[in-house]
């Protein structure tokens, strides 16, 4: 997945103390990542550097990060805990 960095901190953080799977975390994940694409569209070299856990230079590629940490936070924040995460 495009989140893979950023869904193992979660994971690694929330394993086994949440009630949901990691089939739903990783949904909530991609529909957040689909929301900030359409904000601020990657390329799909762009989306290859992010599963290699490297983020591009281009200013949306960054705005995309930052988007997506916007929405989800850092592992044990409000955002995860007001989505039943």
């Amino acid at each position: 997945m495009i989140f893979r960095f950023l869904l193992s901190l979660y994971l690694i953080e929330f394993y086994g103390a949440q009630a949901r799977t990691d089939q739903e975390i990783k949904a909530w994940f991609f529909q957040e990542g689909v929301e900030c694409n359409n904000e601020h569209p990657v390329t799909p070299e762009e989306i290859l550097m992010l599963k290699q856990n490297k983020i591009p230079g281009t200013e949306n590629a960054k705005c995309f990060v930052a988007c997506i940490f916007k929405k989800t936070g850092p592992p044990g924040t409000t955002a995860i805990k007001e989505n039943n995460i």
